[in-house]
């Protein structure tokens, strides 16, 4: 598939294709406008061994998008500039050993790319907002928790948390085994235990 960056007037009309681009694993995640005006920075998915997500750079004189960084730990969502023009603040999911259900923040400085760590908690910061004088961050934060529980009976009338797992952990699936333990998914890693919490491997 394919999408498009327009431009048009306040009212809709005068509607302009200004890029036209091939959807290479989602959707386009977000854009953001350049204090100047010059460029919008463009968040989108990537699905490959060598990057998870890409900002890209439409230049707005030449009509051209240009990289500008495209890290392989993490899934980039919103992106916001800097008012000073000097940075592009992001959320963004991390990729670990497991597969995080906590977006963070995190900042690229512009033009070189490098990238700073914001947030490094165990909530979820939903979106990003700068002040007017780019000195606070506006984000909203939500607690997650999962776990497996186990019911004894059928009508779930008393249920038993499986130990073990932290409520922080994501966990895609889990199955049993044939001789009663339990397979977890953490996402790139998996475990085997049994229902008390014993032998974890």
């Amino acid at each position: 598939g394919k999408w498009r960056l327009l431009e048009a007037g306040s009212d809709g009309n005068n509607e302009k294709v200004l890029w036209v681009g091939k959807v290479k694993a989602g959707p386009t995640a977000a854009i953001s406008w350049s204090p100047d005006g010059k460029h919008a920075a463009v968040s989108t998915f990537v699905s490959n061994s060598e990057k998870l997500s890409q900002i890209e750079l439409f230049d707005f004189a030449s009509g051209k998008m240009q990289p500008f960084v495209a890290p392989k730990d993490k899934l980039i969502l919103v992106n916001v500039w800097a008012p000073d023009g000097r940075s592009i603040f992001v959320s963004y999911v991390p990729r670990g050993e497991r597969l995080s259900i906590s977006t963070q923040i995190g900042v690229f400085s512009y033009p070189d790319g490098a990238f700073r760590s914001v947030t490094n908690d165990l909530d979820n910061h939903d979106a990003v907002s700068l002040s007017a004088d780019g000195q606070t961050i506006a984000t909203v934060r939500t607690e997650i928790s999962s776990e497996i529980v186990l019911a004894s009976d059928p009508a779930a009338a008393t249920i038993t948390p499986l130990p073990g797992i932290s409520s922080r952990d994501n966990i895609p699936g889990f199955a049993w085994t044939h001789d009663g333990q339990m397979l977890i998914s953490y996402g790139e890693r998996r475990t085997r235990q049994r229902t008390d919490g014993r032998d974890a491997c």
